[in-house]
C-alpha cells in the first residue's frame, strides 16, 4: 500500500520490527516483547501487540484493506469513492502501524483523526466535514470487518459525527466565464487551448470536477453534440448536451492537439495517457483566476453552481435542473439555486393584483 507522510510533512519512521508509527518505534520490554496493547503515550499513537499469538486469528489492518477495497470494486462502487477510501485507510495504517485488526481501539481511531485534523505544515486545520468523511470511511470499514466476522466488536462504533455548517459555494456569473475564457485564449500559454476547453466544459455542461478529468477523447460526439459519461458519482453513464459554443472550443483543441488514439484522456497532465489530477486543475484554475481578476472566492465547483442558477433562471423549471445536473432529488438541486426575490414578488403581484 502506498505510504504518506503525517501533517507534518516528516515521514513516518519505521519500528524495530519494521512496522509503521507516527512516533517511531514501539516500546519493548526488557524481554523483547512488545508493550501492552493501544497504547497512547504524549499524544503518541501506538498499538503494541501482546503475546506471541496476537493476530493468529484477526488478520492485519493492510491485508483487510486490500479485501475491503475490492468487495468496493464488486459491489460497483465509483473509481472516486474507492480511491478516497484507500487514501483515509492508507493514511490510518501509516499512524497506527499496521498490526492485528483485533488490537485496534475506539481511541486509537480517534487520536488518528484528532491528528489529521490538527494543523498541518501549512497552519490550517482541515473543515468539519472532512474530519466528518474520513470518520465515515473508518466506520464503513470497521462495519464490514465485523460482518466479514475479522473483529467480534467495532472500534468506530463511538465516532460520534461533528456538525457540519456547508461550504458556501459562490456560482460563477456569465461575465466572469467570459473574463476567464478570454484571459485563457488571449494569454499564449502553451497550455491554453487545453485550458480553454477544460474550463469551457466545466462552465456549459455543468460537469462536476472529477467526471471532467476522467473524459476521454471518445466520449465527445460533435455529429451528435454531446459528451458522454461512463461513470458518474452515483455509478452509471450519463448523457451531457454540448452547446454550440462548447463545441466549436472542443473541436478547435481536439483538432489540434488531441492524438488520434481515442482512448487517450481529454485532458492530459503531465503525459499524453495521463489525465489532469484534481490538485492540478484547481491549480490552473487558480492561475486564469488570479489572471483575469474575477472573484477570488470562486472554486472549479463554483462552474457547476453558476450552471444550475442561470439554467433555472432561463427556464424557471427546478426538475429539468436536476435532471442536467444528475440529481436524482430534487432537494439536492435546489441547493445549488439561487432563486430570484423580484420575479417572486413579481408573480405575487400578477397573481393578487
Amino acid at each position: 500500500m502506498r505510504r504518506f507522510q503525517n501533517r507534518t510533512g516528516k515521514p513516518h519512521s519505521p519500528g524495530a520490527d519494521g512496522r509503521l508509527s507516527s512516533c517511531g518505534s514501539p516500546s519493548r520490554s526488557k524481554s523483547g516483547k512488545m508493550s501492552s496493547p493501544s497504547e497512547l503515550k504524549g499524544g503518541k499513537i501506538r498499538i503494541g501487540v501482546s503475546g506471541s499469538d496476537a493476530g493468529k486469528d484477526s488478520p492485519r489492518i493492510e491485508r483487510a484493506v486490500r479485501r475491503f477495497l475490492s468487495s468496493l470494486v464488486a459491489a460497483g462502487r465509483s473509481r472516486a469513492t474507492i480511491a478516497s477510501y484507500s487514501r483515509e485507510l492508507d493514511r490510518l495504517v501509516d499512524f497506527i502501524g499496521d498490526f492485528p485488526l483485533k488490537e485496534v481501539s475506539p481511541g486509537n481511531l480517534q487520536a488518528a483523526i484528532d491528528r489529521m485534523a490538527g494543523p498541518g505544515s501549512d497552519g490550517n486545520v482541515r473543515h468539519s466535514s472532512t474530519v466528518n468523511r474520513i470518520k465515515s470511511v473508518y466506520r464503513s470499514f470497521f462495519s464490514w470487518c465485523c460482518d466479514s466476522g475479522f473483529i467480534s466488536s467495532n472500534p468506530s462504533a463511538k465516532l460520534k459525527m461533528a456538525k457540519a455548517m456547508p461550504l458556501k459555494t459562490f456560482p460563477i456569473t456569465k461575465a466572469e466565464i467570459g473574463k476567464i475564457i478570454d484571459t485563457i485564449r488571449e494569454s499564449g500559454h502553451p497550455l491554453a487551448m487545453r485550458d480553454e476547453a477544460l474550463f469551457a466544459v466545466y462552465a456549459y455542461t455543468g460537469i462536476r470536477r472529477t467526471e471532467a478529468l476522467g473524459l476521454r477523447a471518445e466520449d465527445y460526439d460533435p455529429k451528435a453534440a454531446v459528451l458522454r459519461l461512463r461513470i458518474t458519482k452515483g455509478g452509471g453513464s450519463r448523457v451531457l448536451c454540448v452547446p454550440k459554443r462548447l463545441s466549436r472550443i472542443l473541436e478547435r483543441y481536439m483538432k489540434a492537439h488531441v492524438p488520434a488514439l481515442a482512448s487517450l484522456p481529454l485532458f492530459p497532465g503531465r503525459c499524453a495517457d495521463c489525465p489532469l489530477t484534481p490538485r492540478q486543475a484547481q491549480l490552473r484554475f487558480d492561475l486564469w483566476k488570479k489572471r483575469s481578476g474575477v472573484n477570488a472566492v470562486l472554486t472549479i465547483h463554483s462552474f457547476r453552481a453558476g450552471y444550475a442558477t442561470l439554467l433555472h433562471k432561463a427556464t424557471k423549471d427546478l426538475l429539468l435542473v436536476a435532471h442536467a445536473m444528475g440529481h436524482k432529488d430534487l432537494s439536492t438541486a435546489e441547493r445549488y439555486v439561487r432563486f430570484d426575490e423580484s420575479a417572486i414578488r413579481e408573480a405575487v403581484d400578477k397573481i393578487f393584483r
